[in-house]
């Protein structure tokens, strides 16, 4: 069980790209307003937003509550849906990054599908940290999605210079991190292994691959 204090750093990580993005949206606003811009369409799309959003924060907390007390009461969902979720999450910060998804077969899982969400998250989040600290000139990152004997398969590929030989065995380690690799954050990669092998008796596990780091989940 968690404390207090871990499960804090815990969420704080999680938060800070939606609530990045709730600030994107608002200071689109008020520039769009400002310079008489503001549509109504253009308002409602930004009210849409913040939104969608605002639900998946209180669903955060909802599904952490879940896996802190061990309560287990699991739906169906589409990986590809999912997926489609957390990029528009992270729409205002994949503005300059090529991504690129392939559905070669979509499936259905069964679990928390804002704790699964919350474990993409956590792997395309550290792939932005590590495009920025790597200064990457053309960032890219590539999701697979493929199901084969009723299993869930997601890969996700970025071109991020990939992860020290001695730190890839241990970034899924909690608290394991380097000043250095932003990509080792700890306390996200952390999570979202125990979401998967705990919660949803699934794999994850990751690789160098090319010029970069690749992430594969099975559920």
């Amino acid at each position: 069980m968690a404390t207090i204090g871990e499960l804090l750093n815990i969420i704080s990580h999680q938060w800070r790209q939606p609530l990045a993005q709730i600030n994107a949206v608002t200071l689109d606003m008020y520039m769009d307003k400002k310079q008489d811009k503001l549509g109504e369409e253009e308002l409602k799309k930004a009210i849409a937003d913040i939104e969608t959003t605002t639900q998946y924060l209180s669903n955060t907390i909802d599904d952490f509550s879940r896996f802190f007390i061990q309560e287990k009461e699991k739906v169906d969902f589409s990986s590809k849906v999912a997926i489609e979720k957390c990029i528009n999450i992270l729409s205002p910060s994949l503005k300059h990054i090529d991504i690129k998804v392939s559905i070669l077969k979509d499936a259905k899982i069964n679990g928390y599908i804002t704790l699964y969400q919350q474990v993409i998250l956590t792997i395309i989040i550290n792939s932005l940290d590590a495009f920025e600290s790597q200064k990457i000139q053309n960032p890219k990152i590539e999701i697979e999605v493929d199901e084969k004997e009723k299993i869930s398969y997601v890969c996700i590929t970025d071109n991020a210079n990939g992860i020290k030989r001695e730190n890839i065995d241990k970034i899924f380690d909690l608290y394991f991190s380097t000043k250095n690799d932003k990509k080792v954050s700890g306390l996200g990669l952390y999570i979202a292994k125990q979401i998967i092998h705990k919660n949803m008796d699934g794999t994850i596990r990751v690789e160098n691959r090319g010029n970069g780091a690749r992430f594969s989940i099975s559920v």
